[in-house]
């Protein structure tokens, strides 16, 4: 049996964030005029396995307290492979991993804040193209609607048992009925967070301030196209809107405090100069 659409997609998805994310961190170092250092190359790639990682046990976040037990258990390896993926868990888990703990084992060749800005946009990128897999394989669908733009999913496809189970179709019917194209409102969230960001980079932007605007669009747009999501018969995503606001909220205070810290003092180009020592930016830590 051949690789599944929603696989190659996602594959596609990592692959492009590993090689573009080492790319523009080592076009900054280069910029700064210091020596790369081989985990900014591989950096990115790790990031990818964590944010895996994290998306494999966002599922079991609502039951913190029992996850040992589920991992070591019996069924563990059983439980994690039938988890699916939730992105919310594996990106908090990435960006602490490039935030914190990767300036430290590279020296602080980069700071946080650079890194995170640099990199950012790529995952909007990279999510839009896996989504686009998600929509192929049907995993992830929308609540009914009657509007030109929904899709019908093919019998047997997830859309479709969900629509027989609930009375709404014949068992010998064709077709899912029209459902809200919830993958394609989550391209459009992860494309639009990346264009912010890129261009308050491309424009000047404060440290960090760049990362914090895509973290803010990308939680905001989440959460606005999540009411389109079938819930009925559905199991519940644990945590998943309260992570989304979390995120929103501290994003947007982040931004006002970059700005409040930055505004009146050294020049952007005093704090490249800065960039690569302990600074104050983001927590290396």
């Amino acid at each position: 049996m051949g690789t599944s659409p929603y696989a190659i997609a996602w594959g596609s998805a990592a692959v492009f964030f590993a090689i573009g994310g080492a790319l523009l961190l080592h076009a900054r170092c280069r910029e700064l005029g210091r020596p790369s250092h081989p985990l900014l190359w591989a950096g990115p790639s790790l990031a990818v396995l964590l944010a895996l990682a994290g998306a494999k046990l966002h599922p079991f976040f609502g039951q913190m307290s029992q996850l040992p037990e589920i991992l070591t258990g019996q069924r563990g390896f059983m439980a994690l492979n039938q988890s699916g993926q939730r992105i919310a868990g594996g990106l908090v888990l990435a960006a602490v991993f490039l935030g914190m703990i990767l300036p430290r084992l590279c020296q602080h060749r980069l700071d946080g804040w650079s890194i995170l800005d640099r990199v950012a946009p790529l995952s909007g990128i990279a999510m839009a193209i896996g989504r686009l897999g998600c929509l192929i394989a049907g995993c992830c669908f929308g609540s009914l609607c009657d509007t030109f733009f929904c899709l019908e999913y093919a019998q047997g496809r997830p859309a479709w048992w969900n629509h027989f189970a609930r009375g709404l179709v014949p068992e010998d019917a064709t077709s899912s009925l029209p459902v809200h194209p919830l993958p394609f409102y989550l391209v459009a969230v992860g494309l639009l967070a990346t264009t912010v960001a890129r261009y308050a980079l491309q424009r000047g932007a404060k440290d960090g301030v760049s990362f914090l605007l895509f973290v803010a669009i990308f939680c905001g747009g989440r959460l606005a196209v999540e009411s389109f999501r079938e819930t009925i018969l559905l199991v519940e995503i644990p945590l998943q809107q309260q992570i989304d606001r979390s995120l929103l909220f501290g994003s947007l205070v982040g931004i006002f405090w970059q700005q409040h810290r930055q505004r009146g003092g050294a020049p952007d180009t005093q704090a490249s100069s800065n960039e690569g020592s302990s600074s104050p930016g983001i927590p290396n830590a």
